[in-house]
């Protein structure tokens, strides 16, 4: 019988990949021998049961309780309502390199006490560069599960999608020269349900990631690769781990220009063998991020966990 909890928390505005990534880590732990998961929500959240994602009611905590748990899970920001005089192991997922910025918030949680857990190479070179790493850092690669995703298109009835979410002042003006130049495409600037985004990736032909300038892993770029789309992804530090241009993507210079340019190559590449070759090696990249590793490290890691 599972006899210790791990306590999750979330302030849930809205789906990001974030979130998704943190449950998916609530998932891992269902698969454990030894612990059983928990999850509250702040009392602000926005959060629908029955979402995007498989938490229901049953894993709900009404209350936060640190202090009942055996062990908490934190990310991001949740570290402001963990208790400075807790004594319960915590486990931190970092997804961002802008935990080593001194003059970020989550800058100073690095003194805290913690197993961490960074989503690439390049997250736990930053913060361990900080030289205040408080704990253990482990690298587990991020892994994406394509059972939730729609079907490949072999048809694919958009020539260019603009996933611009993140960057709309940019994405406009991507959208406003390629129709100057006659490409058709679909302009992205909000927020769409999981499987209708995915959806519009599977469905276009050339995709143009816009991420921010700096990414712990930017998993979207990966999940294109993984939909047959021919990714267009600026480097954003978090993706050069997977992003390999004219070998499994384009990366592009980061400028409307740049883009511009590569979007016209990647219109040419089209109706060549390269085109394929490029998509065939995604799908491979894609392969090689397993949700199904992702949880056998992040067990191993549980395993060692000396509760006391």
């Amino acid at each position: 019988m599972k006899s210790k909890k791990i306590l999750f928390y979330r302030d849930y505005q809205g789906f990001t990949g974030g979130h998704l990534k943190v449950f998916n880590y609530f998932e891992h732990v269902k698969h454990s021998n030894n612990f059983n998961s928990k999850i509250y929500f702040s009392k602000n959240s926005n959060y629908i049961l029955n979402n995007s994602t498989s938490i229901n009611s049953e894993d709900l905590e009404l209350n936060w309780e640190p202090e009942l748990a055996d062990v908490l899970f934190v990310a991001g920001l949740d570290w402001s309502v963990v208790p400075f005089d807790i004594d319960k192991p915590v486990i931190n997922l970092i997804q961002h390199v802008r935990h080593a910025d001194p003059n970020d918030f989550r800058y100073n949680f690095l003194r805290r006490p913690a197993i961490r857990i960074c989503v690439s190479q390049a997250v736990a070179d930053a913060i361990i560069s900080t030289g205040i790493v408080n704990g253990k850092t482990f690298v587990i690669k991020n892994g994406v599960d394509p059972l939730d995703f729609p079907e490949k298109n072999v048809y694919k009835d958009n020539q260019v999608l603009i996933a611009g979410y993140k960057k709309p002042e940019l994405a406009a003006q991507i959208a406003q020269e390629l129709n100057k130049l006659g490409i058709k495409n679909h302009l992205l600037i909000k927020m769409h349900e999981r499987f209708d985004y995915l959806s519009l990736v599977a469905r276009s032909a050339i995709t143009i990631f816009l991420p921010c300038e700096s990414e712990g892993f930017y998993l979207p770029a990966l999940e294109g690769m993984g939909l047959g789309t021919l990714v267009i992804c600026p480097d954003c530090i978090g993706n050069n781990e997977f992003c390999f241009h004219m070998q499994n993507c384009i990366v592009p210079i980061y400028s409307l220009e740049g883009i511009i340019s590569s979007c016209c190559e990647a219109m040419e590449m089209l109706s060549t063998n390269y085109s394929e070759k490029i998509r065939t090696n995604g799908e491979l990249q894609f392969k090689a991020h397993s949700l199904k590793e992702e949880r056998a490290r992040f067990i191993e890691i549980l395993n060692s966990i000396d509760i006391g």
